[in-house]
């Protein structure tokens, strides 16, 4: 198992790409308990979903990030 799992993508809407991230995330999972997500602004106002969306996609409790402006 690798220490890390990095996972990217850039879309046109927050759902389309959080829906790439925890797809990549969900292959290979392991015993993964904290994940990074960073984020263009114009995606500042999803966060609080994507952080919702990946949680309950990954498994994944506890995440940390920011947005880049």
């Amino acid at each position: 198992m690798s220490a890390f799992k990095v996972v990217h993508t850039q879309a046109d809407d927050w759902a389309h790409a959080a829906k790439v991230c925890a797809d990549g995330l969900a292959r290979g999972a392991g015993d993964f308990n904290l994940g990074f997500v960073y984020a263009t602004d114009p995606l500042a106002d999803d966060l609080p979903s994507i952080l919702t969306y990946l949680r309950q996609k990954s498994g994944i409790e506890h995440w940390v990030g920011s947005i880049g402006m």
